[in-house]
């Protein structure tokens, strides 16, 4: 298996809300970290209004390994900077998220929120869309997901969510766009029909 190369992974509530569709179960979680080489991380106080709220990952929080006290003290070092939390202002929970991963070694975000890919994208900080994830996740896995009839990827291919649907390409329609918003380096996940991913 061919997995990522990362220390954490840390899980947007809105990335968890579009994994429900496909994965009734919600197991596919317990797949991310460890396919990425990495330690699972969610904000559990999000988590639990998250529609997979029934479901137990085998995720830590990010409060048990990064403080509000922490966060503070680095929110205040790094905006010396001229790191800009205006687009992602309005979720604390996004900003502690990304301070965390900004402050941690080979952190990755996977959301949905296109201010937030954008913030990790401009700091370089690994990142994926939901639509994004599940084709490296697929790709890890040696097309186990799509091949698997328990999982509802066909839901994928035609709907106007740009972030969960590939027909809908308006976050990553030209090529120089795709990077920032979808999170891969050398091909557009927006598309179908890809070669590579990483």
């Amino acid at each position: 298996m061919t997995c990522g190369d990362y220390s954490f992974l840390f899980l947007d509530a809105c990335f968890i809300d579009r994994l429900k569709r496909i994965d009734k179960s919600c197991e596919l979680l317990d797949l991310f970290g460890p396919c990425a080489n990495a330690v699972c991380v969610i904000k559990k106080d999000q988590y639990i209004i998250a529609p997979c709220d029934d479901f137990i990952p085998d995720c830590i929080d990010l409060d048990d390994i990064f403080s509000d006290e922490d966060a503070i003290m680095a929110h205040r070092e790094i905006r010396k900077i001229g790191i800009d939390f205006t687009r992602i202002a309005r979720d604390p929970s996004d900003i502690k998220a990304f301070i965390w991963a900004y402050k941690t070694d080979r952190a990755a975000i996977w959301t949905c929120d296109k201010n937030f890919l954008d913030l990790c994208r401009i700091h370089n900080i690994p990142r994926y869309c939901f639509k994004a994830a599940i084709k490296a996740l697929d790709y890890w896995l040696k097309g186990a997901i799509s091949d698997d009839d328990q999982y509802n990827t066909s839901d994928m291919q035609v709907g106007d969510d740009p972030f969960y649907h590939y027909n809908n390409n308006n976050r990553c329609q030209y090529s120089k766009r795709c990077q920032p918003y979808c999170g891969l380096i050398s091909s557009c996940v927006c598309f179908k029909e890809f070669e590579g991913i990483l």
